[in-house]
């Protein structure tokens, strides 16, 4: 069961534009997550089994992950889905705003929201822009 709300939870995250290489539901989802939620290792586990076969002189217990973490967990998710920490804890006042540079935050969002559709030349003209400062 929780195995479908994880997927659901993965279907409805939004795609990273500045990383569209390597997605959350690439990286948590997929058989490594199924293998997770049964309690098996991961497949690159057996050297690390070894390694604690050798140090301790037993095998290694199987973790079982219990239904109350596996709850935890996908509250956590959706919690962050939903944004529930932004409309709780909302910025206000001059947070936003530091003295030494006021526009900081809304020109890394303006940056963030540019740098994915940027073409090369675009790139380049914006790391040369930064390294040389006409004045």
């Amino acid at each position: 069961m929780s195995l479908k709300i994880y997927k659901a939870a993965f279907a409805r995250w939004p795609k990273d534009l500045l990383r569209p290489d390597v997605q959350l539901q690439d990286v948590l989802g997929g058989q490594n997550l199924s293998d997770r939620l049964g309690g098996r290792r991961s497949a690159a586990s057996p050297v690390t089994d070894v390694a604690i076969q050798m140090a301790t002189g037993r095998a290694p217990a199987n973790p079982s992950t219990s239904d109350l973490a596996q709850l935890r967990q996908v509250n956590a998710l959706y919690s962050l889905l939903d944004d529930r920490f932004k409309t709780q804890h909302q910025l206000k006042g001059t947070l936003l705003t530091p003295r030494s540079n006021p526009t900081y935050y809304n020109d890394l969002v303006t940056e963030l929201e540019e740098a994915p559709t940027r073409s090369f030349l675009g790139r380049v003209r914006k790391r040369l822009g930064g390294m040389f400062r006409l004045s």
